[in-house]
C-alpha cells in the first residue's frame, strides 16, 4: 500500500487558466494608481471610517457623523 502526502498536489491537480487581461482595466488601475486622492476623498474615507466603528446599537446617522467632524475640523 502506497501512502501519499495529501499536501503534494500533481501539476495537472495546479495548472489552471490565467483569465485574459483586459486593457481597458489595466489602463484605467494605472491612472487610478496616478491620481492624487483630494482632500474631500480624504475627508470622506475618515467619515465612513469612523461611522463604520460605531456599532449597530449607535443610533448616529453618517450624516451626523459627518457634520460632527466638519464641526471639530481644525484649520
Amino acid at each position: 500500500m502506497q501512502v501519499t502526502n495529501p499536501l503534494r498536489r500533481s501539476k495537472q491537480a495546479m495548472s489552471f487558466e490565467t483569465p485574459k487581461k483586459n486593457r481597458n482595466d489595466l489602463q484605467r488601475l494605472k491612472q487610478s494608481v496616478r491620481r492624487k486622492v483630494t482632500r474631500k476623498e480624504r475627508f470622506e474615507q475618515k467619515v465612513s471610517f469612523v461611522y463604520g466603528q460605531l456599532g449597530t446599537d449607535s443610533k448616529l446617522t453618517k450624516a451626523q457623523v459627518r457634520k460632527q467632524l466638519l464641526k471639530n475640523k481644525t484649520p
